[in-house]
């Protein structure tokens, strides 16, 4: 962690933006350099310390009341091992109702997201946006090349680790919880990030994320209380709802192997999927087609092969994971100590993420339990 801060001390302004530039997607086009470096440095610029924010009377009472929401789960956060130190420690008022754009592509017959590499990081299936237009620029051009595409608004990210990132206006649409769930997940990537490895950093984050909230609430509210029960019933419908989700993906991929089928009879049968999805949808929350999240809610997103791409990505539980903890127990000593484990394997083998189930058979459940 020393080196990282020696490091951004020692690159000066220059290699900051470029750093930048590469970070955020690697796109070397001159209109993306100066969104991207414009962007960032607005975030820092702007910034402030969220206990000044909070001593000002100026500032209104729900801003108050969700900062207060980002210091408890960073105090959660702190007593699971994850990085807090330096991290949402300032407040960001933000103009806009996302703080970036992300974009994602795929083919018309495939589930594959199109990928930018990035230096220090690796390969990323999207690619991010300070500025909405030249998203919407860059949606076009892949779309002209036959990419499906969506671009969603984001009201976060991580710098993981490099930076301190502040907490942005733009979560505060978000519920208690959902925010809650948010700057834990962020942590965990602070903490932990296996370069080229996004789809397991997702889910790993939000795993955590999930099973830290899960116990939070428990703990907070007690097993009988009406919040308690409200929040079961909504982990329920999210359970359901990515269950048709991720049935789809599986009657897609399936659909995609099929190499007798014309492509207007593929395109066919692929259009009945989309709509039973949504269909399906609908009947379960009444609401829209679109992922029930505070990330996407209101953006009125279509469903094509880049939008389940994206939800894959996210919301595909790693077996592997909830195994761990059911060995360790799913309580917070469980879970402190799912933590440590991948830190440790992280802070030994930076580069690249080992195989899970080598490294469960390797060192068995009960070690990782007991061991850390």
């Amino acid at each position: 962690m020393q080196l990282r801060s020696s490091l951004l001390e020692g690159i000066g302004l220059f290699g900051f933006i470029c750093f930048v530039l590469f970070f955020i997607s690697g796109c070397s086009t001159l209109d993306y350099y100066f969104q991207a470096t414009k962007g960032q440095l607005k975030v820092f610029n702007r910034s402030k310390p969220i206990s000044t924010v909070m001593e000002d009377n100026r500032t209104d009472e729900k801003a108050i009341e969700k900062l207060k929401v980002v210091l408890r789960a960073k105090k959660f956060a702190e007593r699971l091992g994850l990085k807090v130190k330096g991290q949402y420690e300032k407040y960001l008022p933000w103009d806009s109702p996302y703080l970036t754009y992300l974009l994602t592509a795929s083919p018309e017959f495939e589930l594959k997201p199109r990928e930018w590499e990035f230096p220090i990081v690796g390969k990323f299936p999207y690619i991010g946006f300070f500025d909405k237009s030249l998203a919407l620029e860059k949606e076009k051009e892949l779309q002209s090349e036959g990419f499906e595409t969506y671009v969603r608004g984001v009201s976060a990210y991580s710098s993981i680790g490099w930076f301190s990132d502040p907490v942005p206006s733009t979560l505060f649409s978000y519920s208690d919880e959902s925010l809650f769930n948010t700057i834990i997940h962020e942590l965990v990537h602070a903490t932990v990030f296996f370069k080229g490895s996004v789809d397991f950093n997702e889910q790993f984050a939000s795993f955590v994320a999930d099973e830290a909230l899960r116990i939070y609430l428990k703990a907070h509210y007690g097993e009988k209380n009406e919040k308690w029960s409200e929040y079961l019933e909504k982990e329920k419908k999210s359970v359901q709802k990515n269950e048709l989700i991720q049935k789809t993906i599986r009657d897609l991929e399936s659909l995609y192997q099929e190499k007798d089928l014309s492509v207007e009879k593929m395109r066919e049968k692929k259009t009945l999927l989309f709509q039973n999805l949504k269909n399906d949808l609908k009947k379960l929350s009444g609401l829209s087609a679109h992922l029930d999240s505070p990330a996407t809610r209101g953006q009125g997103v279509e469903i094509n092969n880049a939008f389940l791409v994206a939800h894959r990505t996210y919301n595909r539980p790693d077996p592997l994971l909830k195994e761990m903890l059911n060995r360790c127990g799913e309580d917070e000593k469980g879970l402190i100590q799912l933590i440590g484990y991948f830190k440790t394997v992280f802070e030994s083998k930076k580069e690249k993420l080992p195989n899970l189930g080598e490294l469960s058979v390797s060192v068995g459940f009960k070690s990782i339990c007991s061991g850390l």
